[in-house]
């Protein structure tokens, strides 16, 4: 695209073209010219420079080019872009908003950061208020999308709490936008209105200074019509940087504290997210434990995704706790047949070189127990875990992960707690194994025998094959299955 040529363009400057044209050709080279340059204000000097430019332009290059003089705005930061511009409006030039045809077109294009961008996307995202009204002033339109489909407040609105130093002026901003006629609900290049709160709230709001600009925020993006819709859910997808303190203030809003979402409340989202502040919160609000959606048991989307996402783990037995305090149902079975328990110790554990949350499962073990969840239910009809029969001990003893050995302390842990809490050491499972027949047969597993002939395991009992313990003892196990045995057969010839 070629522009008009430079003299058609009004000279804003108090002196003649000739003379700013010679004036910008020694800047590189008279010292003094630099020095008195210098002391011109910043604005003057991004006129000076832009107007300069277009007569270069023709005078050397012979062309009016815009790619080029898009190229040459693209070369500075965001700060000297929006200077650029004013400086460009202030000689009549007309900057057109981009197509949306997705990366590299319109005037921007040549920039990795802003490709695509409007003029009130630049304006907006150098806080540069005054331009933003002159633009308006102008006819712009300030609800023009850039090329992903994007208006300035919703750019604005995604980018506050990203830094920590722009959040106050980025609100200022989205008061400007709003001032000036934006629409909230601008529809979206892909058909549906932009989920701007949802956004605005995955950042990190946990810092004093800035929830107040949060909350400030929120209620201008409500008072403009702004949707509530997922709001809730995002507090709890802030994961760590999440304020519980906003649920009040997006309940108080009209957000909906059983909305579903993919399926999920923002209470079941919270605890698969492994988060016991904003559970804990929703639960204050009366968010209900029985309104799951996808038909599993709240209990099932705490303990779910720990094998998947390491990070949560940690905190995934105090968001048990949370939930059973507050009367989560422990009896209930998921669509597979699974326990709580057993889902806790098929699911929740696994080791790898880099991470590993199979030492978190004790806790999670620990925390259901005291919930109230059954430590001797048999499982049945289950597609993959326990077998036909097995009870939580079975399972525990049995569960595999990434690194078998180094899980072989933290799996007897589990054994000793389910045993503290009433698991019968001598239940058997539909082909008569006890669990100690189990932790025979297994590698690696001499700790969880151990505890369970310490809680009184019988060395004798037959399963369904007529196999003693020590008879499918592998590894480890067979030397000290067949200490124990001889000792027992000595104590028993002493007592006769």
């Amino acid at each position: 695209m070629m522009l008009a040529p430079a003299s058609t363009y009004t000279n804003p400057f108090p002196f003649e073209q000739t003379e700013t044209s010679r004036f910008c050709m020694t800047m590189d080279s008279a010292t003094a010219t630099l020095a008195f340059f210098a002391k011109l204000p910043l604005e003057l000097r991004w006129k000076i420079m832009t107007f300069a430019f277009l007569l270069q332009m023709q005078a050397e290059f012979g062309t009016n080019d815009y790619d080029e003089m898009a190229k040459r705005v693209c070369n500075y930061g965001m700060s000297g872009a929006h200077f650029w511009l004013a400086a460009l409006l202030d000689i009549g030039m007309h900057i057109p908003n981009p197509p949306i045809q997705g990366k590299g077109v319109g005037f921007f294009r040549t920039h990795e950061l802003y490709d695509g961008w409007s003029p009130f996307h630049v304006a907006a995202q150098a806080g540069n208020i005054p331009l933003i009204q002159r633009l308006v002033r102008l006819g712009y339109d300030i609800n023009t999308v850039e090329t992903t489909g994007e208006t300035a407040v919703r750019a604005i609105a995604e980018e506050m709490g990203y830094h920590d130093t722009r959040v106050h002026q980025d609100l200022l901003v989205l008061q400007a936008l709003f001032k000036e006629g934006a629409d909230i609900n601008f529809v979206h290049k892909e058909g549906k209105c932009a989920h701007i709160i949802y956004e605005l709230i995955r950042h990190d709001w946990t810092k004093p200074q800035l929830y107040n600009t949060c909350v400030a925020a929120i209620k201008l993006l409500v008072k403009h019509g702004a949707p509530l819709d997922r709001s809730l859910h995002a507090v709890a997808d802030a994961w760590g940087r999440s304020n519980p303190k906003l649920i009040k203030v997006l309940l108080d809003a009209g957000a909906g504290i059983e909305e579903l979402w993919n399926g999920m409340t923002p209470l079941v989202y919270a605890a698969s997210q492994k988060d016991p502040k904003v559970v804990q919160a929703l639960l204050d609000a009366g968010a209900s434990l029985n309104v799951v959606g996808t038909g599993e048991g709240i209990l099932f989307a705490a303990i779910s995704p720990i094998k998947d996402h390491y990070v949560y783990a940690p905190t995934t037995a105090q968001t048990l706790t949370v939930l059973c305090n507050a009367g989560a149902n422990t009896a209930q079975l998921n669509h597979d047949n699974h326990s709580v328990l057993s889902f806790a110790l098929t699911e929740s554990g696994y080791s790898t070189k880099r991470h590993r949350t199979w030492d978190t499962v004790p806790a999670v073990v620990e925390a259901l127990c005291k919930g109230g969840a059954d430590v001797n239910i048999h499982h049945h009809n289950v597609p993959y875990g326990p077998k036909k029969g097995d009870t939580p001990l079975h399972v525990a003893i049995d569960a595999s992960t990434g690194n078998p050995r180094a899980s072989s302390v933290v799996r007897s842990e589990c054994v000793e707690i389910l045993i503290l809490h009433g698991a019968d050491v001598n239940a058997k499972n539909d082909a008569g194994q006890t669990p100690l027949h189990l932790a025979a047969a297994a590698r690696n597993n001499l700790a969880c025998a151990q505890v369970l002939l310490q809680h009184g395991a019988k060395l004798d009992v037959k399963d369904s094959d007529g196999n003693t313990p020590l008879m499918l003892a592998q590894g480890e196990v067979v030397a000290f299955l067949a200490e124990q045995e001889h000792e027992a057969m000595g104590t028993r010839e002493i007592t006769e």
